[in-house]
């Protein structure tokens, strides 16, 4: 029996730091588990916020630009057996079309679930072999 996916969810505890989370990478790629994964949350402060929004100056500053999560993706694919995207935007849409050959699986939360430009977004991709949360 294969043993059940174990997923890190690095969320935003990186800070905006694309250091911060190349560590977090290297370190915990080290855990000895079969079906160990990892997930990011690749979004853009502008599509998911309106600027008066209390959060959009947090949102800019966790921001991290499409180059910087090609290095990421690369780097979390060399070191896990899975690496999965949390999608909130187009930007993230974006993100899973260039390291689409990296990626695992998808995940949507409920609170993206009418949201039509992602999964418009979604459409225009080959997704059939990725996971879907």
């Amino acid at each position: 029996m294969k043993a059940p996916h174990f997923i890190l969810e690095i969320a935003n505890v990186h800070g905006g730091s694309v250091a911060q989370i190349m560590k977090i990478i290297e370190k915990f790629s080290n855990l000895q588990y079969e079906n160990l994964g990892i997930k990011f949350q690749p979004f853009k402060y502008d599509l998911i916020s309106l600027p008066d929004f209390e959060w959009y100056d947090t949102y800019k500053e966790l921001f991290i630009n499409e180059d910087d999560w090609l290095e990421i993706i690369s780097l979390a694919n060399k070191n896990y057996k899975a690496v999965w995207l949390d999608l909130f935007d187009l930007y993230g849409i974006e993100v899973l079309n260039k390291n689409i050959d990296k990626i695992s699986g998808i995940k949507i939360q409920a609170s993206v679930l009418d949201n039509l430009e992602v999964f418009n977004g979604l459409l225009n991709l080959n997704i059939k072999n990725k996971r879907l949360m």
